[in-house]
């Protein structure tokens, strides 16, 4: 690719950029365009194409990797005003998306300031030499609980979309929360012929391949009563007179279990996270009391720093709303009046 080239993403989500680096090379999953005619602005067909994608995307097969050939692209049709009226769409749209631009650019400078927010607080908690180091391998505060697999490991036949045993993947489990949009169950009998490492009320589950680091904890309001991991996350088993489940939650995405995970990490193609090397990070414990007042604390900052990225979100979406309807404005005839052509 060259500057100034325009792209066709052709996998997985079909984009169109505008691609304004130095010279690249392309993959097999990316087309560029490359001649025009004389009466088409290479800009305005840009912007059709980003205004028609979900037209572009419904025409393709369906198969397990959504996929869009050059041949297909080259069928597609698209209206050709006059010249002049592409130059004055292009211009009116290049106008008001610079303004957008610049409004995203803000709303997710400021998603960035609170997010550096949340770290230094984190910080702040977890200074590493102002109390007792205690190490996550110390059976006297945190068992941990390898989800290995063993000899009645499930096959994935043996999964189900509903039944006796959430049995929880990596993908359910997210940065301080559990996410059930997609989920395995297995059957009672399965459940029972499995090994130790069932799940139980105030555990805190930590992934350890794939994305590393995500944990949660399951709370007394926790909608299944039958848990097990798969082999790509550990069970931390709090000594509930001495540790805060809570508290282990908050060390965890703190930059000082951060920066001890960066250390350990292994793997290139598939990072993990032995538990062998889990033992080895250290957690600063204070007494109990002192948790919870820390718990507390980070709670109500870390309540409104989401409120503030919620809302920075928000905004962030009502722009690309605000973006597309520019487009489809476009394309109906309505940006431009007959006069200015």
């Amino acid at each position: 690719a060259r500057k100034w080239d325009y792209l066709i993403w052709m996998d997985w989500e079909f984009r169109c950029y505008e691609w304004n680096n130095s010279d690249a090379l392309l993959n097999q999953r990316v087309c560029r365009i490359i001649k025009y005619h004389e009466s088409i602005s290479p800009k305005f067909l840009f912007y059709w194409i980003n205004k028609y994608l979900k037209e572009i995307e419904d025409i393709t097969p369906f198969v397990t990797v959504k996929h869009i050939s050059s041949r297909q692209i080259k069928d597609i049709k698209f209206p050709l005003p006059t010249l002049s009226t592409q130059s004055h769409i292009v211009a009116r749209l290049d106008s008001a998306f610079a303004s957008i631009d610049e409004q995203i650019s803000l709303f997710r400078a400021n998603i960035v300031d609170v997010e550096n927010m949340r770290k230094s607080v984190l910080e702040e908690s977890f200074q590493s030499g102002e109390y007792e180091k205690v190490y996550l391998g110390n059976k006297e505060f945190i068992e941990i609980i390898d989800g290995d697999r063993w000899a009645n490991y499930p096959k994935k036949t043996e999964f189900t979309e509903s039944g006796f045993c959430l049995f929880l993947n990596t993908s359910n489990v997210r940065q301080w929360f559990f996410d059930f949009s997609k989920m395995d169950f297995i059957t009672e009998e399965k459940y029972n012929k499995m090994g130790k490492w069932k799940v139980y009320k105030n555990d805190v589950i930590l992934t350890t391949r794939w994305t590393i680091g995500n944990s949660a904890f399951v709370e007394d309001n926790f909608p299944y009563d039958y848990i097990r991991i798969n082999s790509g996350m550990v069970i931390l088993r709090n000594n509930l007179q001495k540790v805060s489940p809570k508290y282990i939650i908050h060390f965890i995405n703190s930059p000082l279990f951060e920066s001890q995970k960066q250390t350990f990490v292994s793997g290139s193609a598939q990072p993990q996270l032995p538990i062998t090397v889990i033992k080895q990070i250290y957690i600063p414990l204070p007494p109990l009391p002192r948790q919870h007042e820390i718990v507390t604390h980070l709670d109500r900052v870390f309540a409104g720093t989401e409120a503030l990225r919620t809302e920075y979100e928000a905004q962030i979406r009502d722009l690309e709303r605000l973006r597309q309807s520019l487009l489809e404005e476009a394309f109906a005839g309505r940006l431009v009046q007959d006069n200015e052509v």
